[in-house]
Parts: structure tokens; C-alpha cells; sequence
């Protein structure tokens, strides 16, 4: 039987599909609640991905820390880049983009068919921590993009992600991603 898991006072099942927003505790806040005033969201910039939108089901994954807070993820930000690029290099999974965040981390990737998403996300995830000492929470949430404008959004999302957070002034400045083009393979940067 599958646990729940509380993310910033929101329950969720692992792995259960959920909007761009969950987990930013920036969505679903009641205008009406005393205690939760609504964050003022800054316009960020949206376009087209750097990249074709057909092909194989794209997920948008999200991984977080096991213990939410501080940087745990960028003190081995070097070791969690590489092995996801090695995932991708030996076909375990296809990235379009990864971003490492300071606590959890934000992906577009695809898997062989006949794989799970779950499967090599739990696999890559069990290198991690046992070769780097990274704690991760059980399992990870999932979302399947469903069209263009939707993965489109998305890439945006996680590629503003820092900025959002008020760790960079634009998407550019954040070092800790890597993104492939599908049609070639070749890394975006």
C-alpha cells in the first residue's frame, strides 16, 4: 500500500499527478484564509522550448530532498548532474531538461518504451544516494504532458523556477541544469 506524503501542509500519494504549482505553496491558497496570504507572482517569460514537441511521452517529474530545507542538492549538484547525464548517454531515460533546485529537482524526461518512469527515477536515485550520500523522499510525483502547449508551459516553469524563487535574477544566471534537443541528442548549453 502506497504511503502519503505531506508537502508543505498539502497532502498527496507519490507519484500522483499534480499541477505545475503544488509543492511552490504558492497555489490553491484561499483569498479567504487569515493565515495564508497569496504570493505576488512576477510575469516570467514564456516562448516556444528549444526544441520539437513530438515524440515519446514526456513526464514532468518532480524529486525532492528527504528533509525540505537548506541546499542539500546543490552540495552535490556535480555528482547529480553527471549521473543524470550518464542516464541519458546510456538510454536509461531521455532527458529534455533537468534543474536542480536547492531541496528538490524538476525534470523532462521519457522513457524507453515498455519502461516506468518510477523504475528509473527509484534506480537513479538509489546511485545517487548511495554513491553521493543524497537523501531523497520516497518515490516522486509525475505528471504526463499531454500537448505542445502544455510542455511548452512547462519548460518555462522549471527553467524559472530559481528565479521565482529569488535565487537568481533570470533563468540564465542558474548554473544547475542540463537539457538535450530530442531530435539530435545534443546538450542545450
Amino acid at each position: 500500500m502506497m504511503g502519503t506524503v505531506r508537502e508543505e501542509g498539502r497532502a498527496s500519494t507519490p507519484c500522483e499527478p499534480r499541477g505545475r504549482d503544488a509543492g511552490d505553496g504558492a497555489a490553491a491558497r484561499s483569498e479567504s484564509s487569515p493565515h495564508h496570504a497569496l504570493p505576488v507572482r512576477r510575469k516570467l517569460p514564456h516562448g516556444p522550448p528549444p526544441f520539437p514537441v513530438a515524440g515519446p511521452v514526456v513526464q514532468f517529474v518532480t524529486i525532492n530532498a528527504e528533509k525540505r530545507g537548506g541546499r542539500p542538492f546543490l552540495d552535490a549538484a556535480g555528482p547529480m548532474l553527471d549521473a543524470a547525464r550518464f542516464y541519458h548517454e546510456r538510454g536509461r531515460w531521455f532527458l529534455r531538461l533537468f534543474l536542480l533546485m536547492p531541496d528538490h529537482l524538476h525534470m523532462l524526461v521519457s522513457v524507453p518504451e515498455g519502461g516506468s518512469v518510477r523504475a528509473v527515477c527509484g534506480a537513479w536515485k538509489r546511485y545517487v544516494a548511495g554513491h553521493f550520500g543524497v537523501r531523497f523522499q520516497a518515490d516522486c510525483f509525475e505528471h504526463r504532458m499531454r500537448n505542445g502547449e502544455e510542455l511548452s508551459e512547462t519548460w518555462w516553469y522549471i527553467r524559472n523556477n530559481p528565479v521565482r524563487k529569488g535565487l537568481v535574477g533570470d533563468a540564465d544566471g542558474w548554473a544547475f541544469w542540463i537539457g538535450y534537443d530530442p531530435r539530435t541528442g545534443r546538450a542545450l548549453r
